[in-house]
């Protein structure tokens, strides 16, 4: 845990507490004086199985209720409490979801917050959070990469959704959108060349280019420039 804080918070801002026989009357009430004392932003937890007593059953409910109520006078000092805890190996360990985290339902019932960190064979890997009053509950897809090369500390991501490609609309080709101009701002002009040389610097093209495209596009009619007619009306 504290490999995977490295660069996140300050070196000396991270304290240890060794796990020893939580089954001692005397252990947690050592952690609760200590922390008081600190008053550290938060409190984590790795891992909920290694700090449980000797001969607890961790697929019992009454395991994991239990062991919220030993942390329960940590979070009433105001202290923000992570609790780490993992998945059974299959579904032999009293679950009838692999990917359930280990006393769940248990500690749902007394937490603020559950996330939960799941790799689903037709989904992948994911995100759950249900969260108390929580106007929505999250889902999303994540992926997970190595810290650095060498690290063997997991970083969880949000998985950017995939891009789906769109047919955009092709752009009308530049003498269709002058003629269009033309007609709309219908200019003095009354031949091609003069026509052609009045919207030369607007298009970037040159006269000799722009000529032949009104020609073909443009007839001057009783005063007016209009699309030209193949076929008399």
């Amino acid at each position: 845990m504290k490999e995977r804080l490295d660069g996140a918070v300050p070196d000396d801002s991270v304290t240890i507490f060794p796990v020893r026989d939580t089954g001692d009357s005397g252990y947690w009430k050592g952690i609760y004086e200590d922390l008081a004392d600190i008053r550290p932003g938060l409190f984590v937890l790795d891992n909920m199985l290694g700090a449980l007593a000797p001969g607890a059953d961790i697929s019992s409910p009454v395991t994991a209720q239990r062991f919220g109520h030993s942390l329960r006078p940590i979070t009433d000092t105001g202290i923000p409490v992570l609790v780490v805890t993992h998945t059974p190996k299959g579904t032999a360990e009293g679950m009838s979801v692999a990917s359930s985290p280990i006393g769940g339902r248990a500690i749902a019932a007394g937490a603020r917050g559950i996330i939960t960190l799941r790799n689903c064979g037709k989904r992948g890997r994911r995100i759950e959070v249900k969260i108390n009053r929580a106007r929505e509950d999250l889902n999303l897809d994540v992926t997970v990469h190595r810290a650095s090369a060498t690290s063997e500390v997991p970083v969880w991501e949000r998985a950017r959704p995939q891009i789906k490609a769109v047919d955009m609309p092709k752009a009308k080709p530049w003498d269709e959108v002058l003629a269009a101009r033309i007609i709309e701002e219908q200019p003095e002009e009354t031949n091609y060349r003069l026509l052609a040389q009045r919207y030369a610097p607007t298009v970037g093209k040159s006269v000799e280019t722009i000529r032949p495209k009104l020609r073909d596009a443009l007839e001057y009619v009783n005063g007016r420039w209009t699309r030209w007619r193949s076929e008399p009306v």
